[in-house]
């Protein structure tokens, strides 16, 4: 992203500098640090072997209550951005800047090693992105006719992750946290007539032999057949999620050339099918 397009971001916030402190100000900007980033300056803080993808896996910080919270995708970390997060990571305590001047403190959550690369934290959700096999590649089928979306940086990747990875991470979070957390797990789209929802399977059936209690969601297209959820259900999944991303038709077809191609009626009829099956949808 460049420097006009972070200004542009920023105008349209409106924010009053008058009143830097603001609960509106603190709103407005842990909106804009999950879809622009910032520059960070922390000390003792390194991106080395963070998972850079652009949702999900980043730093984690809250602004005076652990209801108010903000997540810096890694791969939105950019020396450009107008907006700076300048601290410490030991202590945990930095502020916001933007114009020369401090807007407000925050804290910035610790990172939590799951144990796995490919498996984060986010707050209180276990967060994986799989490959289309255990061990395998996690891709996208957008990116392989060469019709990504815009955003998205899913670049064909060999993974060290399986379900037995997934299970293992569950239990070391639970045990040091003391708090079963979620588990939200996604990937890449795929051809096939489920679009991929076959892959998550094996992870939740492994987590459901491990752990029964285990809240469980799916964020993933809907497939072309909606009885392909059937399998999917049966294993044990609590939630489905899927991101319409748009609803505007020609910014879809403009910046998600691939996936513009599932009409909003699939993702209705997809919700629709799950809701009745006792699935909790959003």
């Amino acid at each position: 992203m460049n420097k006009v397009l972070f200004e542009k971001y920023i105008d349209e916030l409106n924010l009053d500098f008058g009143n830097t402190d603001s609960l509106l100000n603190k709103i407005k900007l842990c909106s804009y640090l999950v879809c622009c980033g910032a520059s960070i300056e922390l000390e003792s803080y390194t991106l080395n072997n963070k998972d850079f993808r652009t949702g999900n896996a980043g730093m984690q910080l809250t602004v005076g209550s652990p209801h108010l919270r903000a997540l810096i995708p890694f791969f939105y970390v950019g020396k450009d951005n107008p907006v700076k997060l300048r601290g410490s990571y030991v202590t945990g305590r930095a502020v916001i800047e933007f114009a020369g001047r401090e807007f407000f403190e925050i804290t910035v959550l610790p990172d939590m090693v799951t144990g796995n690369e490919n498996i984060s934290l986010e707050f209180d959700t276990l967060i994986a992105a799989v490959p289309e096999k255990p061990y395998g590649i996690r891709n996208c089928c957008y990116r392989s006719i060469g019709k990504p979306c815009a955003f998205c940086i899913l670049k064909k990747k060999r993974v060290n992750l399986g379900p037995k990875d997934l299970a293992a991470a569950y239990g070391e979070i639970a045990g040091k946290t003391g708090a079963e957390p979620q588990v939200l797990l996604t990937g890449g789209n795929s051809g096939r007539k489920d679009r991929g929802l076959l892959k998550y399977i094996p992870y939740v059936k492994e987590l459901r032999n491990h752990f029964s209690e285990v809240q469980i969601a799916i964020e993933a297209a809907p497939p072309r057949d909606v009885l392909c959820l059937n399998a999917l259900i049966d294993s044990g999944i609590d939630t489905f999620a899927a991101n319409i991303e748009f609803f505007s038709a020609q910014t879809k077809e403009e910046l998600l050339p691939g996936k513009s191609e599932i009409e909003l009626e699939e993702y209705k009829q997809a919700f629709a099918y799950c809701q009745k099956a006792h699935i909790k949808t959003f």
